[in-house]
């Protein structure tokens, strides 16, 4: 099932039959290394923040919880 708002920043993709994705400290660690050393253009930069706050976020919670974010 996808949720899909009339103007999304984001939606929840559920598909049948499709395995979960999961990332583990590893998995975020990496992405915040390769966003983090990538060069934005002017109009990508605020987007960028805000991917890398997330990614940081999530990556956070796996420190401190030691879970695995599905």
């Amino acid at each position: 099932m996808t949720k899909i708002a009339t103007d999304p920043k984001s939606i929840e993709v559920n598909i049948k039959n499709e395995p979960n994705v999961e990332f583990s400290i590893h998995d975020t660690e990496l992405l915040l290394r390769v966003l983090l050393e990538t060069q934005y253009s002017g109009r990508d930069v605020a987007q960028a923040t805000d991917t890398i706050a997330k990614v940081r976020q999530v990556h956070e919670r796996l420190l401190k919880k030691r879970e695995l974010i599905k």
